[in-house]
């Protein structure tokens, strides 16, 4: 018996590689709230909140003496016994924290153990973790490189089988570390307070861990968004290699000799920038000369474990909320696991920065060049990180091309019945469809899928050496005869190590790439709205600031990043101080006794020359003024207060002839005219016309009274 397949009813395949949908494994414990956590929870200053929707389990963690807090650059330095590090004194200290600093201490130099004897093997050497140990205490264990390279001094220069595998040893080394810290299977999600989707984006981010993550990642629009690279163990390994990656790019690879002392540095850019217009191998010449000058006849320059030190706080403070973030399902704190975590960082950086040094002191040019997220694939240029990934990806989206396939072939053969049975709930997933064959295979090429990257995961390195007229390169030239010698100059090109990336299966005709995929900053964004009570009420963002403390401060979506911070308490200030003069009445401002009240009751004026002189000191990014939050608002305002204390003194002594830096030189004359008599009668005259509301007449008046030079003059 034969079956008429023209009668059987089309179905679609099945979805290849679906991603489970994750629960919860265990609910957090509930603890009982006293009347002021429950107030600070709910006017958002609950520290505890900057965990999103983990709150509950940190909550719990501290409630049951567990220590869950995070760590500082300062947490850092006081981990390090006082005997290994010079530390700055009290003053320094106070100075440092009025200015928003958090400097590095220099850490003295541990017993190095004996000489070794030098070995010319350039390959001799043992696995990273029999020559640094790890500390109770926060103390950085330095690796010995002259042990274990067998090494007094470099080389003239080293071969490519050198560079090849202490780059290889250096990505293995990160691997090994994102797995162990960021990886072990866990899925954050797993761990959230309530059954509802998450996004771990909720929780803040360090402003580094962004600035890195949008420049080494893109998402796989429909399988692997945004909210899941950080849930997923395998996408947050390989998201925390790009990041590391590019910090040794950026803070190491990128300098002309890591460690060097600032005599070497400032040596070394003037020597690059004198000669920039020169030749590339003839510039690198002097360049390693100085370079081998800064080491002395050893390994590493001088300032070498300083910087490795300051670079190792700095990256341990990128990965910290992750890190805190990984221990509720870990166990590992930051006191109980702080020092291992440093340690490892310390070593990768010191391991990069050592690499470094090598490529400085070498006639070679070495080239790194890392791939860029959501371009096609380039075959000669990429090698696979993770394969798996790809082929996840890559048969997700397949089968979702062949079930569309389906559809629209249904379709534009005026189907209709079967193509509603079909996609029945699942209609917007495969629109549009088309209704005409031509248009069938418009949409088809338009839908074609090939591999991009999704991890920019590690740089490609490339060796350029000169090779000099008569020098004959047996590894790629063979030589048969004297008549084949090269008779001019050449260059040899050393592909050491591809860009190491993870794809996905992108479209191949995206223009735009939104399609592929929207940028991290949109995904923040979402976030952000979705907090807005009614989409429009600003809230309390919790965030890290750069010394790695939480901090708190008003956010408002509406507006740039540049101004949300000051605008909404500068705009509760105004709103309570006129609420206050409504109720009381409006101050009498003729008044030489109160004139200092238009500082509290700001006429509308006032207020636009406020906010004037708040974008002219973000503009001159005046390092006091630096950061963002309720300091900043607050230093704002104590040099507004000072200034009135000022003015009010050079008003007082204005009819005075008073005599200061013509005391130091005669024609300074003129400063002691302006200071004492024309500032405090422009002062007034701006009091009195704030009044008005004639702008180019208040500016008028307040210019011919500061011109002014006896008493002051009469405003408009």
């Amino acid at each position: 018996m034969t079956i008429d397949t023209t009668k059987l009813k089309p179905e679609l395949p099945e979805v290849a590689a679906v991603r489970a949908q994750r629960s919860i494994k265990r609910p957090p414990q509930n603890h009982p709230f006293s009347f002021l956590e429950a107030l600070k929870i709910y006017t958002g200053w609950e520290s505890d909140l900057i965990w999103g929707p983990f709150f509950k389990r940190f909550r719990a963690a501290r409630k049951e003496n567990v220590k869950s807090t995070g760590f500082s650059l300062a947490d850092i330095w006081d981990g390090i016994p006082a005997a290994s590090q010079t530390r700055p004194g009290k003053i320094s200290k106070f100075v440092n924290f009025l200015l928003g600093r958090d400097p590095a201490p220099t850490l003295k130099t541990p017993p190095r153990s004996k000489p070794a004897k030098e070995s010319h093997s350039s390959t001799n050497y043992d696995d990273w973790r029999n020559v640094t140990q790890f500390n109770e205490d926060w103390s950085p264990s330095q690796i010995d490189f002259t042990s274990w390279y067998g090494r007094l001094k470099h080389p003239a220069d080293y071969d490519d089988a050198f560079y090849t595998k202490n780059y290889q040893a250096l990505y293995d080394r990160m691997c090994d570390f994102a797995e162990t810290w960021f990886g072990q299977g866990v899925y954050l999600e797993d761990w959230r307070d309530h059954e509802p989707a998450i996004s771990t984006w909720q929780v803040p981010m360090t402003d580094q861990f962004l600035q890195y993550a949008r420049v080494v990642a893109h998402e796989d629009k429909g399988y692997v968004n945004w909210k899941d690279i950080l849930n997923d163990p395998r996408h947050r390994k390989w998201l925390c290699v790009s990041i590391l990656s590019q910090v040794i790019e950026r803070k190491i690879f990128n300098q002309l000799l890591f460690g060097a002392t600032a005599f070497y540095r400032e040596e070394l850019d003037r020597h690059d920038s004198t000669w920039v217009s020169d030749e590339g191998f003839t510039r690198k010449d002097g360049r390693r000369q100085i370079a081998r000058a800064a080491l002395h006849g050893g390994l590493i320059p001088g300032n070498f474990w300083d910087d490795v030190d300051d670079l190792a706080g700095q990256t341990v403070l990128i990965f910290q909320p992750l890190f805190m973030l990984l221990g509720i399902a870990t166990h590992r704190t930051a006191s109980s696991y702080g020092a291992a975590f440093w340690q490892e960082i310390h070593t990768m950086l010191a391991m990069a920065g050592y690499f470094q040094v090598c490529t400085a002191i070498s006639p070679s040019i070495f080239h790194i060049l890392s791939a860029t997220p959501g371009v096609r694939f380039q075959w000669e240029e990429e090698e696979h990180a993770d394969q798996g990934l790809y082929e996840y990806s890559r048969d997700f989206h397949k089968s979702h091309e062949d079930r569309w396939r389906i559809l629209a072939e249904l379709n534009y053969k005026k189907d209709s019945a079967a193509v509603t049975r079909l996609t029945d709930n699942i209609a917007d997933t495969y629109m549009p469809l088309p209704t005409t064959e031509s248009e069938y295979w418009v949409l088809d090429h338009n839908r074609r899928r090939g591999g991009k990257v999704m991890y920019a995961v590690f740089p490609k390195l490339t060796r350029y050496t000169a090779e000099n007229v008569g020098h004959i390169v047996t590894d790629l030239y063979p030589i048969k005869s004297e008549d084949e010698i090269p008779k001019s100059e050449g260059m040899r090109i050393s592909l050491l190590s591809r860009c190491m990336v993870v794809y996905y299966q992108g479209l191949v005709h995206d223009k735009t790439d939104f399609a592929d995929g929207g940028p991290l900053d949109n995904h923040l964004h979402d976030i952000s709205w979705g907090r807005m009570t009614a989409n429009i009420l600003p809230y309390l963002r919790h965030y890290w600031d750069s010394n790695g403390i939480p901090r708190v401060s008003p956010h408002w979506p509406i507006f740039s990043d540049d101004i949300d911070v000051f605008l909404p308490y500068y705009m509760l200030f105004v709103f309570t101080m006129q609420v206050i003069q409504y109720v009381f009445g409006t101050p009498d401002y003729t008044d030489e006794r109160n004139r200092w009240l238009m500082y509290f009751f700001k006429p509308a004026l006032w207020i636009v020359v406020d906010l004037s002189v708040y974008f002219f000191v973000r503009a001159l990014e005046v390092p006091f003024f630096s950061g963002y939050g309720l300091y900043t608002y607050l230093k704002i305002h104590v040099c507004y207060l000072l200034f009135n204390i000022v003015l009010d003194f050079l008003v007082q002594h204005q009819d005075q002839d008073i005599r200061l830096f013509s005391l130091i030189c005669v024609p300074l004359a003129w400063a002691d005219e302006f200071i004492f008599k024309s500032v405090p009668n422009g002062a007034m005259t701006y009091i009195t016309a704030m009044r008005g509301t004639d702008l180019p007449g208040v500016l008028g008046t307040i210019v011919g009274a500061m011109g002014g030079r006896n008493g002051p003059a009469t405003g408009s």
